[in-house]
């Protein structure tokens, strides 16, 4: 299916896909202009949930002294962090880019341990593709 849209003055553009089934089935998402295109491998249809909060929502499981490397989730499980901003006014963009990590031993000490759990429970209740994206920004440096 194809979908086109006009930026408008500043650059902005919106398209409103239709609704996908859930699925684990992974999907290609692409999108161009006349000088360039942009493609999206291994994307899942499903649930994607927001977390945030300070310092307690963005402790990784290696700095917690928590870390579940036998129960890790499959990889219809994805968590994405955007990236610290103590602005108040909305954003017009991420502070930093934001990747879509599969929840697998390989990348564990980067996930926050509360969303990941978080996660985890989402994923064995609803059996569906879920994304957990991250918005916490800890307010507090130091060893606690």
């Amino acid at each position: 299916m194809t979908h086109s849209a006009i930026a408008g003055a500043h650059g902005f553009w919106s398209v409103t896909f239709d609704a996908l089934a859930m699925s684990f089935q992974p999907k290609y998402l692409c999108a161009s202009s006349r000088e360039e295109g942009v493609a999206l491998v291994d994307v899942l249809v499903g649930e994607v949930w927001v977390t945030a909060g300070q310092s307690n929502m963005a402790w990784a499981g290696d700095r917690t002294g928590w870390l579940d490397k036998e129960g890790l989730l499959p990889p219809g499980v994805r968590y994405a962090h955007t990236g610290r901003n103590a602005s108040y006014r909305p954003q017009d963009d991420l502070s930093e880019r934001a990747a879509w990590l599969p929840c697998h031993e390989d990348n564990a000490r980067g996930l926050s341990t509360i969303p990941y759990l978080f996660g985890k429970y989402l994923h064995s209740k609803l059996q569906v593709p879920v994304g957990i994206v991250n918005a916490a920004s800890g307010g507090a440096e130091g060893n606690f």
